[in-house]
């Protein structure tokens, strides 16, 4: 049926600006948003907030939302202790060879006693292109194939980091994905926000196009 238009919230603390204190024990959103108070001819239903803290939604001052989203479509490499494991979670790979580079996120080296080299890439990834980052995205590895087609092949050394220069060479020669693809990155990503209570957001990596796949987002799912 029909949602109701008003919800009277209780039975928690709720906070607003300033956080250091409680402000109320109860509010009123009516229509999406907080009132004050509620007309006595706005029927509605009662949320208990069984001791839960409400607060107001929050703001990320900085993320990567399509960067977000695609990560579905990448192998994860997290808590992996060592270049032997990442290689192991790579051979597991099973996508289609379409074209698409191959892309691993999550690297977290700080306890290697190894250092990467491109020669494994290749001999997994002869001939499709294969990048794959450090946990904190300013480094990362990439095969000869992805190298080449970046034009970035004899900057790189046999072994070692990428830096941001090379990365993003390598992040303009990727295959771009279809808009479709795209879209659903940004529907993910969007979702998995409000899901943290975040409510706004400034995305420090868009560009045109990327911002007009995602203004097309937020208008076909108002």
């Amino acid at each position: 049926g029909l949602q109701p238009t008003l919800w009277r919230l209780r039975g928690g603390p709720i906070y607003s600006a300033p956080f250091d204190r409680v402000h109320a024990t109860e509010c009123f959103v009516h229509k999406g948003r907080v009132v004050k108070q509620a007309r006595a001819d706005h029927a509605g239903r009662t949320l208990h907030l069984q001791g839960h803290a409400l607060y107001p939604g929050f703001v990320d001052a900085h993320v990567h939302l399509e960067w977000y989203g695609m990560q579905a479509r990448q192998i994860d490499l997290r808590h992996l202790h060592s270049w032997q494991e990442v290689l192991q979670q790579l051979q597991k790979y099973t996508g289609p060879d379409t074209g698409a580079w191959i892309r691993g996120f999550g690297i977290d080296d700080r306890h290697w006693n190894e250092v990467p080299r491109y020669g494994d890439l290749d001999v997994l990834f002869p001939n499709q292109g294969v990048v794959l980052e450090r946990i904190d995205r300013h480094a990362g590895l990439a095969n000869t194939k992805a190298l080449q087609q970046a034009g970035s092949l004899n900057q790189a050394s046999a072994h070692g980091w990428l830096d941001d220069r090379i990365l993003d060479r390598l992040r303009q020669a990727e295959p771009t994905p279809p808009e479709e693809v795209r879209k659903e990155a940004f529907r993910r990503a969007l979702r998995a926000a409000l899901s943290c209570g975040v409510t706004a957001l400034n995305d420090a990596w868009l560009t045109p196009e990327a911002g007009a796949i995602l203004a097309s987002v937020l208008e076909e799912d108002h």
